[in-house]
């Protein structure tokens, strides 16, 4: 028996010693091998060496291509082929190796799935730089900071400065490498810090700097027109079309024009010096002062000033059928006086006046603009022969009338117009004619409003043939009740 237990122990051994045996000379075969069941991205890699897997995989290394946003949120792409990238897994795979259980892997428990494999990509700088340039990524080109003067319609004139966040190129191209290189597909820039910073202003950029505290300086005039329910201020706008740049001096001594050949330069009024100074653009006077051409002031003058110049011109009008026209020409309206305006303007600016100031006006309607009509007027439409009287807005009157006969070329005149006057009983007098009337009510040099007694009909066609001799006829009672109603001064809109 104890023979027996003797040989089976012996058998046990012996199959552990072996077995034991066989583990060692794999551990050592493997020690330099992937073990059993190593696979990676479909590639079976047991028993390769790391330096023969990587041959397998970095010959089907493909660079992934990469998005870049720079700072101003510009996108730029770049492609596997600009890239021109290389990529070498043998360091990876070395570390996997290293970290291999040789006795488990043998035993079908390791996988090379469990570790994360990535190549070692070098990747060409030059040609990623060469790439973008050619997309038209400026953050990368050899400049400098700068500033530059722009126009800026109702702004004036602003300062532009790109020194702020600007461009650090070889930080910028580090990172975009970086990312190539390690397999990155987008990358912001503008959320990596180093990339955009505040760079030092040139020498350049402060003398412009100085020139535009100058500029902003005259802008802060301190002078607002006064229009009624508008205000224009005298400002940034006004001013910037004023100053004398590089490009204006010699259209604005011509002669030609008011204000012509004069110029403010500081507290005074001068001609153009000899010594002009271009500085960044601007010209001065010898000790520095900017000049305001006088000229320009008169043409920006006039351009503010048109919109309430309504006198002779196009009024804004709604008709009573609703249609919305512009009644132009009459003797309705506003009328700037732009020489005196222009004398207070030039003084004011030479002597630092502020404040408010309301314009002074040859003829002045009520309201400013083109839109100048008061809610309280006569309204008379000749397609219509009608005539319509609204008070505060509310129509009060309304009739048939007869104008200006058109066969015979006696047209009522059209246009804004005011009654400048009223009698009663009255004869009107004219070429072949003696007319009484009860009620006159006169808008336009002879014309007026009147009754017509001798007419017994009014409306439809009547002017066409046998109209007035211009003036607007009414039936006796509505002339009558219009005249108690309307005063001097009330506006008469004819069409």
């Amino acid at each position: 028996m104890k023979t027996f237990f003797r040989w089976i122990a012996g058998i046990i051994i012996t199959s552990i010693i072996s077995a034991a045996a066989v583990l060692l000379l794999l551990a050592a075969f493997y020690s330099k091998r992937f073990a059993p069941g190593t696979w990676y991205e479909g590639h079976y890699l047991t028993g390769m060496t790391s330096r023969e897997a990587a041959e397998l995989l970095n010959a089907e290394f493909t660079p992934v291509e990469l998005t870049v946003t720079a700072g101003d949120g510009r996108i730029y792409h770049l492609t596997a082929d600009e890239l021109s990238g290389s990529g070498d897994y043998y360091p990876a795979l070395e570390r996997m190796l290293e970290n291999q259980n040789i006795f488990t892997g043998i035993m079908g428990a390791w996988k090379a799935s469990a570790y994360e494999i990535a190549a070692d990509i070098s990747v060409d700088r030059e040609a990623i730089e060469e790439s973008l340039l050619a997309q038209g990524f400026t953050d990368i080109e050899d400049s400098e900071p700068s500033s530059e003067f722009v126009n800026v319609i109702e702004d004036g004139w602003t300062l532009v400065d790109n020194s702020k966040s600007f461009p650090v190129k070889d930080k910028i191209l580090d990172e975009i490498t970086l990312a190539a290189a390690r397999g990155k597909s987008e990358i912001d820039l503008g959320s990596i810090s180093g990339c955009y910073a505040d760079a030092e202003p040139t020498k350049a950029m402060k003398s412009m700097q100085a020139t535009y505290d100058k500029i902003r300086a005259l802008e802060d005039t301190g002078i607002i027109y006064d229009f009624g329910e508008d205000k224009q201020e005298i400002g940034a706008a006004f001013i910037s079309e004023c100053l004398v740049t590089e490009e204006t001096p010699a259209s604005l001594t011509d002669g030609e024009a008011k204000g012509d050949g004069l110029f403010i330069a500081g507290d005074k009024t001068i001609s153009f010096p000899d010594g002009a100074i271009l500085e960044n653009g601007f010209y001065t006077d010898e000790e520095g002062h900017l000049l305001i051409s006088c000229r320009k002031i008169y043409e920006e003058l006039t351009a503010m000033c048109s919109g309430y110049n309504t006198y002779n011109e196009g009024h804004e009008f709604k008709t009573s059928d609703g249609r919305q026209i512009v009644v132009s020409c009459g003797t309705y309206g506003s009328r700037i006086d732009l020489d005196s305006e222009y004398d207070y303007l030039v003084d004011a600016l030479t002597r630092g006046i502020k404040g408010e100031r309301e314009p002074v006006y040859d003829s002045k309607a009520p309201i400013a603009g083109p839109s100048d009509i008061t809610d309280t007027y006569v309204e008379i439409s000749i397609e219509n022969q009608h005539l319509y009287y609204y008070e505060n807005g509310e129509l009060i009157l309304d009739t048939d009338v007869v104008t200006g006969n058109k066969a015979r070329k006696r047209d009522t005149p059209t246009g804004a117009f005011y009654v400048y006057g009223k009698a009663r009983n009255r004869y009107l007098k004219g070429p072949g004619y003696i007319s009484f009337v009860k009620y006159w009510m006169p808008v336009y040099k002879g014309v007026g409003i009147h009754d017509a007694s001798w007419r017994k009909e009014f409306g439809g066609d009547i002017y066409q043939t046998s109209g007035s001799h211009g003036c607007i006829n009414l039936p006796t009672e509505m002339a009558a009740e219009l005249y108690d109603l309307i005063s001097v001064g009330t506006v008469v809109v004819i069409y």
